[in-house]
């Protein structure tokens, strides 16, 4: 059976001089409370300083409310970009802003009648944002965001909104 990370790290005693903290999606919607997690209750044992650790998220969705936002962001430097988001992934709107997934194609639609935000979209979204409170929802993106540079795919193997949201997380 395998090491779980705390035990790893915790095996490495003094020897562990710098942390990084990274994942893709899901995993980087998880960066920020397992990091917070690690100087927690990893840190006191490892001896590691606060400074030698970072977080890198990479298309990550809101990973909490306000409170943890705050909660967080006072183990890290304000200004630090950590947060790496293509502007035309819906990912990173997820449970924060439904608007704003809805609107992140209209600069693109009304050339192309298969284009545009429909059923299928909205059953996915309204689905997903069902059981959240009304805006305001008090979900809150941490700062440290870096927008990557971001290019509008449509093709002929990419030609509905779903799926120019899928190309753009990839």
């Amino acid at each position: 059976m395998g090491v779980s990370p705390q035990d790893f790290l915790k095996g490495l005693g003094h020897s562990v001089q710098y942390l990084n903290v990274t994942g893709h999606s899901l995993g980087g919607t998880l960066v920020p409370p397992y990091l917070t997690y690690i100087c927690n209750y990893l840190l006191p044992e490892v001896r590691l300083p606060l400074n030698n650790c970072q977080p890198f998220s990479f298309a990550g969705l809101t990973p909490g409310n306000a409170a943890f936002n705050t909660y967080f962001q006072r183990y890290f430097p304000q200004g630090l970009q950590w947060r790496y988001v293509n502007p035309l992934d819906v990912a990173p709107n997820c449970w924060w802003s439904k608007r704003n997934i809805e609107q992140i194609y209209v600069p693109y639609e009304g050339w192309d009648p298969l284009f545009y935000y429909g059923l299928v979209e909205m059953g996915l979204f309204d689905t997903l944002f069902y059981n959240l409170p009304a805006p305001p929802n008090n979900y809150v993106q941490p700062s440290g965001e870096y927008q990557l540079p971001a290019a509008f795919k449509y093709s002929a193997e990419v030609f509905t909104w779903i799926l120019e949201a899928m190309y753009q997380h990839h």
